[in-house]
């Protein structure tokens, strides 16, 4: 692994420029809350050509690292402070990029491979994330294990090209991200391609050796997927923008199938325009790279997040987002715990004939509250399940959500219980009503998970098991189960 240009600065310059930016950047909680710190003006970042001639290159610029440097090097303070929590890796507020590779983010590759109809482009992550000190941040997005494969194995056959439309292994390294104006806001990710083993493209008869391929992703950030508690909305919530950008691209034909490659000089790029267009299209909506854009997702948030991180804690969230060229900064709040009762049925047991009938479950809560005590603006809570068969259950259903105020003042909630079955036939059967009580919960218990940034399911209890009764015969079975969560908001 490559050390860091950065590292190469003197400590004077480190400490002259690190001052600096502490007197811009410099700010408490109560401030970042009300606006974002100043930035210098910057060229805005346009549209880039998708075909661009004598400008191919696979490795950045030293002046352009040099002047990366010189820009970040504020950022890169030595020392954590005093209060800083041991065990977490200090990495000081990053307002400004952009971000070039130079240590670890060229081990975050995308694979180009097939036609651009299916799922041709593939993140692999080699380790960095499973190598970085950032690990727990990063398991928000991901989820347990950290990813950590490589790019799929493949034969650099010299002279290979595509066979049918589309490409051929072209490995791609992340070279930069930077914040950007972009689609109205936006952190893009810049793959570049880091060899040149094949023959890269093919549309409509036409070869392409590409000098060099740039993919640029672009995706706006969401301020409620920052510090997720779970991974499942990412690819969905957030716009993903796609740019492909062949540089140096040479065209090639061939009279048939056997026939040797033949250059064409006079390809006006059309066609390979049209390929990276629509590769692009098919990356940003395509059903087929639904999972291209949930890890261009998670990688811009998880990032981010790295470079905020002492902003948010495991019960903060993000409130506003403030992006332009160069620039983003975030304020945060600390979130409110809100107590979660959830119900469901299983093992539905009727004592009738199979058939087509379809039984449905409702049941409501009243939550009752300490005399003269203010509680939710609805304390009765209902809910309908979808219909079942017998011998199925539910899922489960939110039947009750409590702030830690409206915890304190619960004495307890009265569940009720109806079953109506229908067959489509014959006239509907009710069966009578069960009316069961759930005692108050335990809101200390649930203010120290909440502390500790633990949320989700935090106790089940007791299945209970009833009878289901029609002018007191009994017609059938079932049992239930209710569980305690926490969340935030």
């Amino acid at each position: 692994m490559k050390r860091s240009r950065l590292r190469t600065l003197t400590w004077a310059t480190g400490i002259a420029v690190l001052a600096a930016t502490l007197a811009l950047a410099g700010c408490d909680r109560e401030s970042r809350a009300a606006k974002p710190i100043e930035h210098a003006p910057v060229v805005r970042q346009g549209d880039r050509s998708p075909i661009r001639w004598g400008t191919a290159h696979r490795q950045v610029p030293p002046e352009v690292l040099g002047r990366v440097a010189r820009q970040t090097a504020g950022a890169l303070a030595p020392i954590a402070p005093s209060d800083w929590p041991s065990g977490t890796s200090w990495r000081p507020l990053r307002n400004f990029g952009p971000f070039y590779a130079g240590s670890h983010l060229g081990h975050v590759q995308v694979v180009l491979h097939g036609g651009t109809s299916s799922n041709f482009a593939t993140f692999a992550y080699n380790d960095f994330l499973t190598a970085s000190p950032d690990q727990s941040i990063y398991q928000k997005y991901y989820g347990s294990p950290l990813p950590s494969s490589g790019p799929p194995a493949a034969d650099p056959a010299p002279g290979a090209f595509p066979s049918n439309d589309g490409f051929l292994n072209v490995l791609l390294s992340l070279s930069r991200i930077r914040y950007t104006s972009r689609f109205g806001g936006s952190v893009e990710l810049l793959f570049v391609s880091s060899e040149d083993y094949q023959g890269e493209a093919r549309s409509a008869g036409t070869r392409w050796d590409v000098g060099a391929l740039e993919l640029s992703v672009y995706v706006t950030p969401v301020k409620s997927l920052f510090n997720p508690l779970s991974t499942g909305l990412f690819g969905l919530a957030s716009r993903v923008h796609v740019e492909l950008t062949a540089l140096d691209p040479v065209a090639y034909t061939s009279p048939s199938a056997l026939a040797p490659l033949v250059r064409n000089p006079g390809d006006d790029g059309a066609a390979l325009n049209n390929l990276l267009l629509q590769a692009a299209r098919q990356l940003e909506t395509g059903g087929a790279s639904l999972q291209f854009r949930r890890d261009a997702d998670r990688l811009t948030h998880a990032y981010v997040h790295t470079q905020f991180q002492q902003f948010l804690g495991p019960t903060e969230v993000v409130d506003t987002i403030w992006i332009s060229d160069d620039f983003l900064d975030l304020a945060t709040r600390v979130a409110e715990g809100v107590a979660l009762l959830e119900f469901r049925v299983v093992d539905v047991n009727l004592n009738t004939e199979p058939g087509e009938e379809e039984i449905h479950f409702t049941v409501a809560l009243q939550h009752m509250f300490e005399p003269g005590s203010v509680g939710p603006e609805d304390p009765v809570v209902s809910h309908t399940f979808r219909e079942i068969g017998n011998r199925e259950g539910t899922p489960f259903a939110t039947v009750g959500a409590f702030t830690f105020p409206e915890c304190d003042r619960l004495l307890a909630s009265i569940m009720a219980i109806s079953v109506i079955e229908t067959d489509g036939v014959t006239q509907d059967d009710r069966y009578q009503s069960i009316v069961r009580s759930l005692e108050a919960l335990d809101c200390g218990v649930l203010r120290q998970r909440f502390n500790a940034g633990q949320f989700g399911i935090v106790a089940e209890l007791p299945v209970e098991d009833e009878v289901l009764l029609q002018d007191d015969e009994v017609k059938g079975t079932f049992s239930h189960v209710t569980r305690i969560g926490l969340t935030r908001r």
